[in-house]
């Protein structure tokens, strides 16, 4: 009985002791991966980035096909026999990316002898789980170094990538190091990486150039930034200090903010000599994502003035300029160099009554080209419908409403006006967002939503045509006069009613006798049954405290409180 009895307690201590090396942790799965992680909060995770991680799961397992027909191509250049084939999962149905000279050419310095796949780095993994996800579901790849400075995240992710059977010597590869260190010492070509995921907690900028530096020839840059209160305007200082450019606080700070760190990206480049290719750039939640290539090229990185532009906003107006650094201009004939620049100059612009004196606010430079490729952003919606079944993204319905809207949107026509702001200046009844894009189309104007902002407009109709569009609703509305008394406070806005409800007395212009058309548009309708934009799932849907990398004092107390009632027994 005695023996019995023995045995009965240390069965009893050993599923204590059991429950208290688990009781801190809990087993997530996401996609493909399964981790184990702590309650405790000593290793970071957010249920909240999902469609962070789904979405860059897409885009990197979009890079590996495109990367794949780029080298086939170069290997056939090169008269090279090279066999290396990306093997995609059973059922998945490829991508067919066309593949231009340009395209092969970009990447010509990039050596194909023994090239086995993808080589990832994640710079700042905590459990593992995109790394994991990366490797189990994403084709082509070669082995990811999942690195943390963290000792405990460190732990976390070798568990992690052995609870997921997978080789941490070859596969998925733990690193415990800090991620400048680590970039710094892939520096060599034959140590470069093929893709540089950067997702800190806060700003990335302290890592963008050791990440440019080694980087692949053509390879894919991935950047999260989660500092948006900052890079939306709260403290300008804070943002020159990390980016080398101001904030504008205004309602498109969402996109604003994408293309300030687009501009500090490809300044960064430009010092070494490279340059970036904007693949796809999202706001989404709480923070941005960026999807780069960056390419090898001199001659191009000596354009790098031309992509960024200072920001003008207007102080009574919503009214802004967009104005590029330099001025590019022809190759000279004489020397033959390339293309050179000049200082840009601010037009004078003359839109209300120029005895109002409008002033105007500067900031940036900012990243003033595409900040999305249509074709890559095509091809990925295109793959994603195509292969629904086989794909593990619990935000399917989510990335497709981002990708159709950004699909969508117009490419050269940077930032977008807020239709509630708008509605506030006039003083008087909304407008549908249907009615007034329908009016913009059906005038002869380029318009598009935004997947930044909700009842957004971005189009490439000048402001002045956008207030005429709304003053034209007043009247329909038939409430020019109660409009005219609550304006009477605000001179400018008042002027410029007057002016388009036959008040004033000014000739009118051009676009001044382009009738105004309320009718609902076909394509407008189309656009505008894109759903991209969806409710929290859960109540203080938002960012995470900071991993404290250990135990709190209070967890500390608990389980030593434990560890001696343990003992007693």
């Amino acid at each position: 009985m005695e023996i019995e009895k023995e045995k009965i307690t240390k069965e009893k201590e050993e599923k204590e002791k059991k429950e208290e090396k688990n009781e801190n942790k809990e087993t997530i799965q996401e996609g493909l991966a399964i981790i184990s992680n702590p309650n405790d909060n000593t290793v970071f995770y957010n249920p909240v980035q999902i469609i962070n991680r789904d979405m860059s799961t897409l885009v990197i397992q979009m890079y590996a096909q495109l990367l794949n027909q780029e080298m086939q191509e170069l290997a056939k250049k090169k008269n090279k026999n090279y066999d290396y084939e990306l093997k995609l999962k059973e059922n998945l149905k490829p991508a067919e990316f066309e593949v231009t000279k340009e395209k092969v050419n970009r990447i010509k310095r990039r050596s194909t002898d023994g090239y086995q796949g993808l080589k990832i780095l994640e710079a700042l993994s905590a459990t593992g789980l995109r790394s994991i996800r990366y490797f189990k579901e994403i084709d082509g790849i070669a082995n990811i170094l999942a690195n943390d400075l963290s000792e405990t995240a460190f732990n976390s992710i070798h568990k992690n990538v052995k609870m997921n059977k997978l080789n941490p010597e070859s596969e998925v590869i733990p690193s415990h190091g800090d991620a400048i260190d680590v970039m710094m010492k892939h520096r060599a070509p034959e140590l470069q990486f093929d893709v540089i995921d950067l997702d800190p907690y806060g700003s990335a900028s302290i890592f963008l150039d050791p990440a440019i530096q080694s980087i692949q020839n053509g390879g894919l840059l991935c950047v999260t930034c989660t500092d948006m209160t900052v890079l939306c305007g709260k403290n300008p200082t804070t943002v020159y200090n990390k980016y080398g450019a101001l904030p504008m606080k205004r309602y498109y700070c969402h996109e604003f903010a994408l293309r300030l760190v687009l501009g500090t990206i490809e300044r960064t480049a430009n010092k070494h000599k490279k340059y970036i290719v904007p693949l796809l750039s999202l706001s989404m939640n709480f923070y941005i994502r960026m999807f780069v290539r960056v390419f090898d090229g001199p001659g191009e990185a000596r354009k790098g003035p031309s992509k960024l532009s200072h920001a003008y906003q207007s102080t009574i107006t919503d009214e802004f300029v967009m104005m590029p650094l330099v001025n590019t201009y022809a190759k000279n004939k004489k020397n033959n160099n390339p293309d050179f620049h000049r200082p840009n100059t601010l037009p004078v612009n003359d839109l209300f009554d120029p005895n109002l004196k409008q002033n105007w606010r500067s900031a940036g430079p900012i990243w003033n080209q595409p900040i999305h490729d249509q074709s890559f952003v095509e091809k990925s919606i295109h793959f994603l419908t195509q292969n629904k079944q086989e794909l593990s993204f619990s935000t399917f319905k989510r990335m497709m409403g981002i990708l159709s809207m950004v699909q969508s949107e117009l490419p050269d026509s940077p930032l977008y006006y807020s239709l509630s702001i708008i509605s506030s200046h006039f003083k008087s009844s909304s407008i549908s967002l249907l009615n007034f894009r329908s009016a913009l189309a059906n005038a002869g104007f380029k318009q598009s939503g935004t997947h930044c902002l909700k009842n957004a407009i971005k189009t490439d109709a000048p402001i002045s045509f956008i207030y005429r569009v709304y003053c034209a609703w007043i009247e329909k509305k038939g409430e020019k006069e109660s409009a005219l008394k609550k304006l009477q406070n605000n001179k400018a806005f008042l002027h410029f009613f007057k002016k388009y409800t036959g008040s004033g007395s000014e000739p009118k212009s051009e676009l001044d006798k382009i009738k105004i058309d309320f009718t609902p548009s076909s394509e407008v309708k189309k656009q505008m049954k894109i759903k991209a934009f969806y409710p929290n799932p859960q109540k203080n849907w938002g960012p995470k405290k900071r991993a404290s990398g250990k135990p709190s004092k209070k967890q500390n107390q608990t389980q030593n409180q434990k560890k001696k009632k343990i003992n007693e027994k």
